[in-house]
């Protein structure tokens, strides 16, 4: 396969278009964090990703861990070099992520539909499912802390570092009762479609729940207030019931595993969710600083 260079934009220098054999490529974001550029295909069938060699050959890893381990992925197509960088080649999984859904329906009707929040449901539950057959010996919490970022966090000030390090310790006493498995690291109706899941970059083994009670606490993290000045809004948010329903299913698949109440745990997922998110809003400083103090409450809590 060939790439052409049509027209170049942006400080990566990742053209607006790019032609892979006899395909079409039309430019759609560059991610906030690290050099990727996002294409899709004419025929919206196909997505590329660009950018520096070694970000997407671990991309391209992570995607395979995630397929072996029997996870519902995009189809792998092609990958190669372009100039200096490199790409990779998928499949969609369809028009619209649940986000996008989700965030279009509390726009037109003011809440999400009932029949868009069970088929999210279902993928979830296929997605939990998979994930607690993948349970993986936890051999230390370093790789997952490095992941999360809590040492950068606490960097240049005392007194966080110190409430972090104590925080983090009543985590991992906490978290001990559940197994360590293979997470997706940024699981959020963003990244899920009916058909499955996107964007790997972040999975990690990690905490059982890592994932499925932090699409839950991922709702605190954004404003629902219109008269502020965050740089980005609240789309959405489930009703209690659609709550109560996924938490429901959470607590009987864990049961069914023999594993504890899920619910139990949720300030710790909020606390590690939380310094994810802090360490990856420079872009944003005033949502940061919104996300910083609900992570000061639940230290000091």
């Amino acid at each position: 396969m060939t790439i052409e260079r049509l027209t170049k934009l942006g400080e990566w220098s990742s053209p607006l278009e790019m032609a892979v054999g006899s395909r079409q490529y039309h430019k759609q974001e560059a991610r906030r964090k690290g050099p990727i550029a996002i294409y899709r295909s004419e025929d919206q069938k196909e997505f590329l990703r660009v950018g520096p060699q070694p970000v997407i050959k671990s991309l391209i890893q992570k995607r395979q861990r995630m397929e072996m381990a029997g996870f519902a992925v995009p189809k792998f197509i092609a990958e190669g070099p372009y100039d200096t960088s490199y790409y990779y080649v998928e499949t969609s999984l369809g028009p619209a992520h649940f986000g996008e859904i989700f965030a279009n329906e509390v726009r037109e009707h003011g809440h999400i539909q009932a029949a868009s929040f069970d088929a999210c449901m279902k993928t979830i539950r296929a997605f939990i499912k998979t994930q607690l057959t993948s349970r993986a010996r936890n051999d230390g919490w370093d790789a997952f802390w490095g992941e999360v970022g809590i040492h950068d966090l606490g960097l240049g000030n005392e007194k966080m570092g110190k409430a972090l390090t104590e925080r983090k310790t009543r985590a991992e006493e906490t978290l001990a009762s559940f197994p360590f498995v293979l997470c997706h690291g940024d699981f959020n109706p963003f990244n899920i479609f009916a058909t499955g899941i996107i964007d790997f970059e972040h999975s990690i083994y990690g905490p059982a729940l890592y994932d499925a009670l932090g699409l839950l606490t991922t709702e605190n993290y954004f404003s629902s207030a219109y008269d502020d000045e965050l740089e980005f809004k609240k789309l959405f948010g489930f009703s209690q019931d659609q709550r109560e329903s996924y938490t429901r299913m959470l607590r009987q698949f864990y049961a069914e595993h023999g594993l504890p109440d899920p619910l139990g745990i949720l300030d710790d997922i909020d606390f590690i969710k939380l310094v994810w998110k802090l360490n990856r809003m420079q872009h944003a400083p005033r949502l940061r600083a919104f996300r910083m103090r609900h992570l000061e409450k639940l230290i000091a809590g």
